[in-house]
């Protein structure tokens, strides 16, 4: 056995050991630390093994490992380590670590102020196969043997148009599944899913969204243009179908067809900014339920007249309606829907692009003003038109009455002008 032992002086601990049968050289001592210097033939330090104190104050933490310094004194690879930290840096010139990894916190960073990070992962052939770039953000590409993208993640911010955030192609390099941010022209983001036109088609995309059993829940058909969202059974709750009875109609259905036996009834419910059903449909018996009172028409009505809901309404010489004026006046055509809380539940002939129209109600409950200066009104009266203009008044004189009525008190007035409301029934 060879052994050599270098002791500073007698009362020191050995400082530089060497043993011959572990093979070991062992440098330092209990009072003081052992570093190992390789020096190039200039006196310059290439590697030095030893330890170190980092940090300030009462944050002093002793790393052991390897420095590797460039020609000007520059550290440019470091591997520490302590009891609780792993630490690995690759300098970029500048004092900056282009690769950093971090066991404590196991993290991996690849960049510096200077230098973008990139990870290129090539085959035996030494192709590139994936890609991943932080050059002006970041985006990972993968690439068949043949050098054709097959997928893409862009995070760049897809400035130009028809440019794919996510990108993944089929075998005939046709884009399968695409995430364009400035999709039409830069006015929307879309997600596509199929061979597009411009890669010849071939192959259209479907979604399937599966439940706990493997059974498809959700299904939207790209070939055939379908939707379709089944029930815990497999039966269809929801079915949007292109060619329903022939190429000429599409259908949508809620609830399970005659064929499904047991199947669910269909509903539909619209609901208003508090929550409540304004509109509801009763598959299962048939029904069509609406919270508002009544069924008006919209017609035009004349711009001076200064009419508003509530109003009494007659036609005029011109055929547009405007508030009535006269008592008994056969030429009545009803109230205008929307006052005092009663709003009309199915509005016809409606149009948007035409001013001067406004809602009158043809028959259903809706409130009116009216009059009884004339005579008390009582629930259950016949109303008419009256010489105030807009208003209704108690029907007094039967024969005068016919072919003037309006609709009939659902409340009543005792004196004075008000709002009631009346059942509309032109008569």
């Amino acid at each position: 056995m060879g052994h050599i032992d270098v002791i500073e002086h007698q009362n020191d601990p050995t400082t530089i050991t060497f043993n011959a049968d572990s093979v070991k050289i062992t440098v330092g001592s209990g009072l003081k630390k052992g570093d190992i210097i390789l020096k190039g033939s200039n006196g310059h330090t290439n590697v030095q093994l030893g330890t170190y104190e980092v940090g300030k104050d009462n944050n002093i933490v002793t790393l052991s490992g390897i420095k590797v310094f460039a020609p000007n004194d520059q550290e440019i690879i470091k591997l520490l380590t302590s009891e609780k930290l792993g630490y690995f840096t690759v300098d970029d010139g500048s004092g900056d670590p282009a690769l950093e990894f971090v066991g404590e916190k196991g993290t991996l960073s690849i960049g510096s102020h200077l230098n973008k990070g990139k990870v290129i992962v090539k085959d035996g052939k030494l192709r590139e196969i994936i890609k991943l770039d932080s050059t002006d953000g970041g985006m990972i590409t993968i690439k068949n043997p043949q050098q054709k993208e097959i997928i893409r993640l862009d995070g760049t911010g897809g400035e130009s148009l028809g440019h794919d955030e996510i990108l993944i192609r089929d075998h005939l390099n046709r884009r399968v599944l695409a995430f364009d941010n400035n999709s039409f022209d830069g006015r929307s983001a879309g997600l596509f899913i199929g061979a597009h036109t411009g890669d010849g088609g071939g192959k259209p995309g479907i979604i399937a969204l599966r439940d706990h059993g493997g059974r498809d829940s959700i299904f939207l058909d790209g070939p055939n243009g379908d939707v379709y969202v089944k029930d815990d059974a497999g039966r269809n709750a929801f079915a949007f179908i292109s060619d329903a009875f022939d190429a000429n109609v599409a259908g949508l259905w809620i609830g399970a067809g005659s064929d499904e036996l047991g199947g669910k009834p269909g509903i539909i419910a619209l609901r208003d900014q508090n929550g409540a059903d304004s509109i509801f449909i009763d598959g299962a018996k048939g029904d069509i339920f609406l919270n508002n009172a009544d069924c008006a028409e919209e017609f035009d009505v004349s711009e001076d007249a200064g009419t508003e809901p509530g109003d009494v309404l007659v036609i005029d010489k011109e055929g547009i309606l405007q508030k009535s004026t006269e008592a008994y006046d056969k030429k009545v055509a009803g109230v205008i829907s929307g006052a005092g809380g009663l709003n009309p539940a199915i509005v016809l002939d409606k149009k948007y692009s035409r001013p001067n129209r406004m809602p009158v109600a043809m028959f259903g409950k809706v409130s009116c003003k009216v009059d009884a200066r004339y005579a008390e009104i009582e629930l259950g009266d016949m109303l008419t038109t009256s010489s105030t203009p807009g208003h209704a008044m108690k029907a007094i004189d039967p024969i005068r009455a016919f072919g003037s009525v309006v609709g009939k008190a659902l409340a009543g007035l005792k004196s004075g002008k008000g709002l009631i409301p009346i059942l509309v029934a032109l008569q």
